[in-house]
């Protein structure tokens, strides 16, 4: 409503308007080639979230056998969550959710993991614009949650991969700033 107000009075993308969407521009090149370039090991494809609607239904552009979801809520964010629900998640295998709460994909999951809470694990932040923060543990995670690198630094431990998925939060953060970028020039795991 507030943005629907600024719109209408001619205020939206004005300086000093008060309205805006989004943290602004990114101002920093992270390093995400540790995700998306992976070494020759890897025996995986990145999929764009909506592809992969017709990868479960059709298997294309790939084949999908199981999902994984972390850091979405794919039923409740997705577009057409009534097809989501009716046609796509029926078609996979074995469904993941890891999060905070159950929500609606968990409800379709086979299996929720509890992730903990952000005061419970090391990250980066982006924001408030133009600033990336490190957002650091301050208490360790309460009962059996972990947070998805340790999740998935665990289960590669036990599919004998761990070699792979062997790095901290802290090294994880260290390797997204080491982007060579010029934005981030200078930027170090200490200095954040």
């Amino acid at each position: 409503a507030i943005l629907a107000l600024a719109a209408v009075c001619g205020y939206y993308g004005q300086k000093g308007g008060g309205a805006s969407l989004g943290p602004g521009p990114k101002t920093y090149v992270l390093n995400w080639s540790y995700f998306l370039k992976p070494e020759d090991w890897a025996s995986y494809s990145r999929l764009p979230i909506l592809n992969l609607y017709s990868a479960l239904e059709k298997g294309e552009p790939l084949t999908v056998k199981g999902l994984w979801f972390a850091f979405i809520n794919f039923v409740n964010q997705s577009p057409n969550s009534n097809k989501i629900i009716r046609d796509v998640l029926p078609k996979a295998d074995f469904i993941v959710d890891t999060d905070l709460f159950m929500n609606s994909t968990g409800q379709y999951a086979d299996i929720v993991l509890p992730i903990c809470t952000f005061l419970e694990h090391t990250d980066l932040v982006g924001g408030p614009f133009p600033y990336l923060q490190l957002q650091q543990r301050v208490i360790e995670p309460y009962y059996e949650s972990k947070s998805d690198v340790e999740i998935i630094s665990a289960l590669a431990q036990k599919m004998g991969l761990g070699q792979y998925f062997d790095k901290s939060e802290e090294k994880l953060v260290e390797t997204f700033i080491d982007s060579k970028h010029p934005s981030l020039a200078g930027i170090s795991l200490e200095g954040l």
